[in-house]
C-alpha cells in the first residue's frame, strides 16, 4: 500500500485552531476542521487564507458529511453523477420497474446477472411494500 504526505495548514482565529484539510480551487471550498464542540467540519466556500476567513460555509457534525457535500459540488462543476446518485436512481428505478412488471423486473435481474446479493439489496424492505389493510 502506498502512503503519500498530506499537506495541512493550520491557523488561530480568536484564539481559535482552524486547520485546512484540502483544497479545492476549482470549486473554490476548502474543507476546514474549526476547534468547537459542535458542528466542526465546514465546507467553505471562497476561503481565504490571508484573512482566515471564508465568504460561505456549510457545518457540519461529521467529516464524511462535509466530504460528500463537496463532492456534489465538484459533482456539479465537472457535470458528473455521483456513485451515490446512481445507486439513488438504480434503487428507485428497480423499485418502479418491480411494481410495473414483476417479469420485466426478473428479466431485467437476470440480464444484468445479477447475485443473489445484489437481488436481495433491491427487494422492498418493509418501508417499500403497501399496506393492505
Amino acid at each position: 500500500m502506498d502512503a503519500y504526505a498530506v499537506s495541512i495548514d493550520e491557523y488561530i482565529k480568536n484564539g481559535n485552531k482552524i486547520t485546512v484539510l484540502q483544497t479545492f480551487p476549482e470549486i473554490d471550498y476548502a474543507l476546514l476542521i474549526r476547534e468547537t464542540k459542535y458542528q466542526p467540519f465546514v465546507a467553505a466556500w471562497g476561503w481565504d487564507e490571508k484573512t482566515v476567513s471564508w465568504g460561505q460555509g456549510h457545518y457540519f457534525s461529521s467529516i464524511i458529511n462535509a466530504c460528500l457535500y463537496i463532492q456534489q459540488k465538484l459533482a456539479e462543476k465537472t457535470k458528473i453523477v455521483t456513485p451515490m446518485r446512481m445507486q439513488e436512481i438504480a434503487e428507485k428505478s428497480m423499485s418502479a420497474l418491480r411494481e410495473a412488471d414483476e417479469d420485466a423486473y426478473e428479466d431485467l435481474c437476470y440480464d444484468l446477472d445479477l447475485t443473489e446479493m445484489e437481488r436481495e439489496y433491491f427487494e422492498p424492505g418493509e418501508e417499500d411494500e403497501d399496506d393492505e389493510d
